[in-house]
């Protein structure tokens, strides 16, 4: 009967360290599934961060082309008129001076 006391306690015993063993497993289990849980959450944010800084950079370099393309486009609009306003100064100059001697032609 003794025996059969001890084997009782010893196996209840056994069952509380099993059971402690099983929570402390569990427990590490879940820490170490939230460190991975942060790794990633980490490694995201930083994929997130490249990508983001990759869309940026690709809108600023597509934005200063679309500049210098109106840039050069309206240079050369800006060229252009240049030209045709030099083009109508002797006239212009042959105007005024019709005018003048029209308005002081007479004195």
């Amino acid at each position: 009967m003794r025996d059969i006391l001890e084997d009782v306690k010893a196996t209840e015993q056994r069952a509380r360290q099993l059971v402690e063993e099983a929570e402390q497993q569990s427990k590490t289990i879940i820490l170490n599934a939230k460190k991975e849980v942060e790794k990633l959450i980490l490694e995201q944010k930083r994929r997130s961060d490249e990508e983001g800084a990759r869309i940026i950079q690709k809108a600023r370099a597509e934005a200063e082309e679309q500049a210098r393309n109106l840039s050069k486009k309206y240079e050369q609009e800006i060229k252009e008129l240049k030209l045709k306003a030099a083009n109508k100064i002797p006239q212009a100059v042959q105007l005024i001076k019709e005018r003048i001697v029209k308005a002081h032609g007479d004195s």
